[in-house]
């Protein structure tokens, strides 16, 4: 079965980007994230639609 989640130091591996600056993308409103107890999870699909609406703004 794929990964449906991956949590925020998993989402700052794959995306190349230091944790810290990972925190600050789910400031975000818009960014996709939601909570088990304290756990922040990342759906993966919503992850890549959310980079590539970033890819069309400018």
């Amino acid at each position: 079965m794929e990964q449906m989640t991956i949590t925020v130091k998993e989402m700052a591996k794959q995306l190349n980007i230091s944790l810290p600056t990972a925190y600050e993308l789910l400031k975000s409103d818009d960014f996709p994230k939601f909570y088990i107890g304290r756990k922040i999870l990342i759906p993966v699909e919503s992850l890549k639609e959310w980079l590539a609406n970033q890819q069309n703004k400018k």
